[in-house]
């Protein structure tokens, strides 16, 4: 599979996400992804690593809906920070993170995340100021155009 897209429409129970996650292959369940669009909800949040695979290129990251006033609530901002350190880079050309959100509590993450793109990068599309060494090191990538 080159595409998922994990959307507030997602129709997997915490069980079997949980089955999912204890039974991953060692090389995860989409080893060749590509292309993923990731709505973080309360209950995907603590399986959202099943969606990571070295090969991505695309990675589109927008808020829960159900999260009025723009604010994640306070108790899962720490492992939505965790989960953003986590994004695999390696490969990556695309990042783009929605704006309906404020994201202020992540900008050491999101930084964190732009200092390990490397030269593929082509597109980097952040919600908030970045950290001055993060914006050093995207002007100095070959290939960026946003």
């Amino acid at each position: 599979m080159r595409r998922v897209r994990v959307d507030g429409w997602f129709v997997l129970g915490n069980h079997a996400l949980t089955k999912l996650h204890l039974n991953a292959p060692d090389d995860g369940w989409f080893p060749v992804l590509h292309d993923l669009s990731l709505c973080i909800t309360e209950s995907n949040l603590p399986y959202v690593d099943l969606f990571f695979s070295p090969h991505l290129k695309k990675i589109y990251i927008s808020p829960s809906l159900a999260w009025s006033s723009y604010r994640a609530p306070h108790d899962i901002l720490s492992t939505i920070t965790s989960t953003i350190s986590a994004l695999p880079t390696s490969a990556l050309q695309s990042l783009m993170i929605s704006p309906m959100m404020s994201w202020a509590e992540l900008e050491d993450a999101i930084s964190s995340v732009a200092l390990r793109c490397g030269p593929s990068l082509v597109e980097f599309i952040p919600p908030i100021p970045l950290s001055d060494a993060a914006i050093h090191h995207l002007i100095q990538l070959p290939h960026l155009h946003t």
